[in-house]
């Protein structure tokens, strides 16, 4: 008696195990047909990511490309510094330009890094 009413339980979680794996599938193709449809469009879309992330570093590179050409061509307009010893209470920065500088100005950054740039090549 027991014995029957075990395998009766047995067949009946069997039988709905298979139905569940049945409507899963089914599920899943429904899924994979959708996802078919839809590969043009995110084939597309990648495509157009990499156009648009090409363009923007094309652009970027032209920017910069135009910031150094500008900087450049101050840099050449303008007076060279003189350099006129002054009394500092504190010690100064090393002479190989380690030190920490404090800039106020886009202007001062880029001529500072120009002049450093120059003082390596004469190195």
């Amino acid at each position: 008696m027991i014995a029957g009413i075990t395998d009766a339980i047995i067949i009946v979680l069997l039988a709905g195990t298979t139905l569940y794996g049945y409507w899963v599938s089914r599920k899943v193709k429904k899924l994979m047909s959708a996802l078919n449809e839809l590969e043009p469009l995110v084939q597309a879309y990648a495509m157009a990511v990499d156009k648009s992330e090409d363009s923007v570093n094309l652009m970027r590179s032209g920017v910069v490309a135009a910031a150094t050409a500008k900087a450049t061509a101050e840099l050449d307009k303008a007076e060279p510094l003189k350099e006129e010893p002054e009394f500092h209470p504190r010690r100064s920065a090393p002479e190989n330009g380690l030190g920490i500088q404090s800039l106020s100005d886009k202007k001062d950054l880029v001529r500072g890094f120009f002049e450093q740039t120059r003082m390596e090549r004469r190195a």
